[in-house]
């Protein structure tokens, strides 16, 4: 089995299904290029075969679960949230850069880090932290860390629905803007992970898109 597996999250705002589909075909390309230099690469695809003005919103991440190491490059998504059991705090994973396809000469930075069992991660789409409630506050994402690490200590799927009930509840009957997907993986010992089919010590929680 493959020690190494790569994770997409992207988000556009016009798609354009040429485009989509040399995407798809150039990640598989360019596996064994650094997450940086794919996303540098894909720009310039994005923008020499666009017919019209899309931007891609794009998070491309290599998880290695046998080191437990990531390797990742953001282009204008939100960043990995990642929580270090043994700091008993979540950061902020990934440099900010603009989007796929915009005129700027950009050069996409890839960000490495390290997980140790019990470590979460989290990947997502902005939707979940600009979520606002009745009185126009925003849940943001020191709201989102406080709840990650307060059930930290639970399974992957837990720590999800945690997440989305105290999002739900925060917006109240106030209407959902954008649409929310979360990720959730969690470093566990091998033996905890419920799908023989999947990688071992990661177990992952995929929440709703609405």
């Amino acid at each position: 089995m493959p020690k190494k597996f790569a994770f997409l999250l992207a988000t556009a705002c016009l798609i354009a299904p040429h485009a989509n589909a040399a995407t798809v075909r150039t990640l598989e390309e360019e596996l064994r290029l650094e997450t940086g230099e794919i996303l540098t690469r894909l720009n310039q695809m994005v923008r020499d075969t666009n017919d019209s003005r899309m931007f891609i919103t794009l998070l491309y991440a290599l998880v290695d679960y046998k080191d437990h190491t990531v390797q990742l490059a953001t282009a204008g998504h939100p960043p990995l949230i990642h929580y270090s059991r043994a700091a008993h705090r979540a950061s902020e994973i990934g440099q900010g850069a603009p989007p796929l396809g915009t005129r700027l000469d950009t050069a996409y930075a890839e960000t490495g880090l390290r997980f140790e069992e019990g470590d979460v991660l989290l990947f997502l789409t902005d939707g979940l932290y600009e979520t606002i409630n009745g009185k126009n506050d925003l849940y943001g994402l020191d709201r989102l860390a406080e709840v990650l690490s307060e059930h930290a200590h639970r399974e992957s799927r837990q720590i999800r629905e945690a997440i989305l009930s105290d999002v739900w509840n925060f917006k109240g009957n106030a209407e959902q803007e954008d649409d929310i997907t979360l990720v959730v993986m969690k470093a566990v010992p091998e033996a905890e992970t419920s799908d023989e089919s999947g990688p071992p010590n990661l177990a992952a929680s995929e929440g709703p898109r609405s």
